[in-house]
């Protein structure tokens, strides 16, 4: 089993669009193996969400093989106080893939 170090940026979302079309409070969740991160979330929201935030996890335990079908995915969902958070959207990228890429 080898251990990677595993980071990311959030820099900001734009353009965010929610269920019933009113700003949002929202916030980013990002999973990756056993680990996960949440940024703050932003409050009246509508048109651009700027987190600025960092994280690094800098031991990721896998074997050669899990680290080729593993991702880090990246969702981001609008607050809600009292029912279940909506998600806006996400995405995920394979982490080989990441990796073979000269400026990562």
């Amino acid at each position: 089993m080898l251990e990677y170090v595993v980071g990311f940026s959030i820099f900001e979302a734009r353009s965010l669009q929610t269920e019933d079309g009113n700003p949002c409070d929202p916030f980013v969740e990002v999973e990756c193996s056993d680990h996960s991160y949440q940024t703050a979330h932003l409050e009246n929201r509508d048109s651009l969400a700027p987190w600025n935030e960092t994280c690094i996890w800098p031991h990721v335990a896998m074997y050669p093989k899990e680290f080729e079908s593993s991702f880090i995915e990246f969702k981001v969902y609008a607050r809600h106080w009292f029912t279940r958070n909506f998600l806006i959207g996400k995405t995920s990228l394979q982490l080989s893939f990441i990796n073979k890429r000269q400026s990562h």
